[in-house]
């Protein structure tokens, strides 16, 4: 089982080697180690009377965890050739066909730990692989999770989201017998400025989510209601003090400079306030849109209770 010869990255994240400046790599140290043993092999046959067959079962296992199988099969018969070589001048006779059961158990231990080397970073990959499918699989969650909540161009929540909230408020409310207020505030003739230019147009209601999300409270909610319109659920807010503060925010709409969207744009909210609790909740953010539009019949840039 054999890296690919190509550029990779180790389980941590980090730039690795690729499996062909790896194994010149390792081929060369190798190499290096081998020409050494040439010096250092007849010393260790003259000291110990024997061929120093541990030595390179060492060497051959070390540089197979180092480079992988290839490389360890590869070195186990250097080992070998370099070690007959070294002695064939006190052993000419027997130089190479005595170590035939040496340099099976040199590629035995060179392939058997580069295996286990190469399974072992496969493995890892693999890990490292399926820790980062994970991760793309968590990011997608948080993404349709957010697009399930969030209007995709105002960034506030979305009728669904809005929707679920009311529905506890409304039902605390009831139970604890605190007040509850339901607000619709609608761009008027958002139509027009649609049409004009749908790029002014999203603008427009970016700045107005921008400006209503800034002055409301930590405790209220601000949700996307419809192309046009925008809802507001406040909580233990009478009626009386809802209107003051969709009035505040008419006000600030109406007087946010939207000359730099285009020279003649003026833009207006009409509102409508529902606090019955007597209604169901869907009921109230309906009794809302109609006084939205007795707003406007009014006039525009009102808010009717």
């Amino acid at each position: 089982m054999n890296t690919p010869l190509e550029y990779q990255r180790d389980p941590a994240g980090q730039p690795a080697l690729s499996g062909k400046n790896q194994f010149l790599r390792v081929f060369s140290a190798g190499l290096l180690i081998w020409i050494l043993c040439l010096l250092v092999f007849p010393v260790l046959q003259s000291m110990t009377g024997s061929a120093p067959q541990m030595v390179v079962l060492a060497v051959v296992a070390v540089l197979a965890w180092w480079g992988g199988m290839r490389l360890g099969l590869l070195h186990a018969l250097l080992g070998q050739l370099v070690m007959a070589w070294s002695l064939s001048s006190e052993q000419a006779a027997l130089a190479y066909t005595s170590h035939l059961p040496g340099l099976l158990l040199a590629l035995l231990v060179g392939g058997g730990v580069g295996y286990i080397r190469d399974l072992r970073n496969a493995l890892l990959q693999q890990q490292h692989q399926m820790q980062q499918l994970q991760d793309d699989l968590t990011l997608e969650q948080n993404r349709l999770a957010r697009q399930a909540r969030f209007d995709a161009l105002t960034g506030l929540y979305n009728q669904t989201h809005f929707t679920d909230v009311l529905y506890v408020e409304y039902a605390r409310s009831v139970r604890y017998g605190q007040p509850l207020t339901v607000a619709v505030l609608a761009v008027d003739h958002f139509q027009s400025i649609h049409e004009h230019s749908q790029q002014i147009g999203n603008q427009v209601l970016q700045d107005i989510a921008n400006i209503l999300q800034s002055s409301i409270r930590d405790t209220d909610l601000l949700a996307r209601h419809n192309d046009e319109a925008f809802v507001l659920i406040l909580p233990c807010t009478p009626l009386e003090s809802a209107l003051i503060l969709c009035d505040r925010l008419r006000e600030k709409v109406a007087l946010h400079d939207w000359s730099t969207l285009d020279a003649n744009l003026q833009v207006t909210l009409s509102g409508g306030l529902c606090s019955n609790l007597s209604l169901a909740p869907d009921v109230m953010v309906k009794q809302s849109e109609t006084l939205v539009q007795q707003a406007r019949e009014q006039g525009h840039n009102q808010i009717c209770k």
